[in-house]
């Protein structure tokens, strides 16, 4: 069997899944869609093409002589697609529930299941669960795309068994085992000496007290003292969800244009303004992932090939909000010249608690420029929380949705609509003059 060693995020990775106390399941992705007209056996055969196809969906890892090592299994019957005669939505969550306790097993695998379920005559409800050890948000478009184009290569007798690319993880992460080790303790010291003043750690009684009035009481958010490890231990959380309106994002769209900036900065410079509102401070750290994909190599590996990214902003007040919109950017640009693989020694700086929030971004591309169905704005609750604040923005063609995910040992269901309330005002006042100076601009904040 081909062995091969771990990334950097990889390891850590590895690490935080065998920490997990019992009861708590290990980070998964998932793929969930309705397929109509289509032929089971044929889906099976797609599905298994897949996982020969794709190394890293055969992985298992184990440790070998104390060093832990990813190895590629053979195509065997345990990766062959689930099939349920008959669908309904508690079956399906029960069984998707095992399957994800499954996976905390690392050594033996599978760390991909798919399940199939029949709703009803020619309508099949497909699930796959992908370990996020093998798995990112770039590698779930792969997937999708891959087993379509495999399907129907299936279903039109035209598959061949030597369509093996020749870009593999493993073979990947081993040609850059040099680079990983020389850059990781590098951009350590430069964060642990960027980042040791903590001039930019939140202060989470004073987020409440300027988002209400009067502020909750002290004892109703217990967070003084919690860490990250704390969070992962008990993750409890929920989140809500709103999309922005379609003629604010065609406000934002035109700033982007005026600005000759991206919709990804316009946000990230909202989230840097709404923290230095929220916060009292002048300095603003935001948490972001960031898939590492720009050698061509890597276009069509499935693997988790991401990084973090510390994106590190002086507010100063004087300036203009689109100063602001440029500073961020350079400060985008300058976090992924020193991404960051493997936190772990940065634990002493408490990231997870101290930053402002966690930001993940999907641009519409990743979307397949799909448009948006309004919904009504929502909470839902049981949501996974490993930080205090997490924004997830995906953008359509005709919006941008917002999901708030928070955890309840920092935040409740009315300070995350006021906070959410108070990011779609800021967006709304960008869109007017952006020579506005930042002092004024946060004063005139409700």
């Amino acid at each position: 069997m081909k062995q091969y060693p771990l990334s950097p995020r990889q390891l850590e990775d590895w690490k935080y899944n065998y920490n997990l106390k019992p009861g708590v399941p290990p980070t998964i992705m998932r793929i969930e869609t309705d397929l109509a007209g289509i032929d089971i056996g044929t889906l099976k055969s797609a599905f298994s093409s897949l996982i020969q196809k794709h190394e890293s969906l055969r992985t298992t890892f184990r440790v070998i002589e104390n060093q832990v090592i990813q190895q590629v299994e053979e195509l065997s019957g345990k990766f062959e697609l689930m099939y349920v005669d008959e669908y309904t939505p508690s079956s399906l969550h029960t069984l998707s529930e095992m399957v994800i306790r499954e996976m905390k097993d690392l050594e033996n695998g599978p760390l991909i299941r798919g399940i199939a379920c029949k709703k009803e005559a020619g309508l099949y409800r497909l699930h796959i669960i992908v370990h996020h050890i093998i798995s990112d948000q770039w590698s779930v478009n792969i997937i999708k795309n891959d087993l379509q184009q495999l399907y129907l290569k299936h279903a039109n007798n035209q598959v061949t068994h030597n369509e093996i690319p020749s870009e593999q993880l493993g073979a990947y992460i081993l040609s850059k085992t040099a680079f990983y080790n020389e850059h990781h303790d590098n951009v350590i010291r430069y964060w642990e000496s960027k980042l040791e003043t903590k001039s930019w750690h939140s202060d989470y009684d004073i987020i409440h007290r300027n988002l209400l009035s009067p502020p909750p009481a002290e004892r109703a958010f217990p967070w003084k003292g919690l860490t990250g490890t704390d969070l992962i231990a008990n993750p409890t959380g929920e989140a809500y969800t709103a999309a922005i309106s379609e003629h604010l994002y065609e406000q934002l769209q035109q700033l982007r244009y005026n600005e000759k900036s991206s919709m990804l900065n316009i946000l990230l410079t909202a989230i840097n303004l709404l923290g230095a509102k929220l916060t009292n401070n002048r300095q603003i750290l935001i948490q972001c992932h960031h898939a590492c994909r720009q050698e061509a190599i890597t276009a069509n590996i499935i693997g988790n090939l991401l990084g973090k990214l510390l994106i590190f902003t002086d507010i100063h007040p004087d300036e203009s909000i689109s100063a602001l919109m440029n500073q961020t950017g350079r400060r985008y640009q300058e976090a992924t010249s020193h991404i960051i693989f493997s936190s772990e020694k940065l634990n002493p700086l408490e990231l997870t608690t101290g930053n402002f929030l966690f930001f993940n971004f999907l641009p519409k591309e990743m979307q397949n420029n799909s448009l948006y169905n309004y919904k009504e704005p929502a909470f839902s609750s049981n949501v996974w929380a490993e930080s205090p604040l997490v924004c997830q923005a995906f953008e359509y063609k005709n919006t941008v949705v917002l999901k708030w995910s928070y955890h309840l040992q920092f935040f409740n269901r009315t300070l995350i609509e006021l906070l959410a309330a108070q990011f779609e005002e800021i967006l709304e006042m960008m869109t007017g003059d952006s020579q506005t100076d930042i002092k004024s601009f946060l004063n005139n904040l409700d």
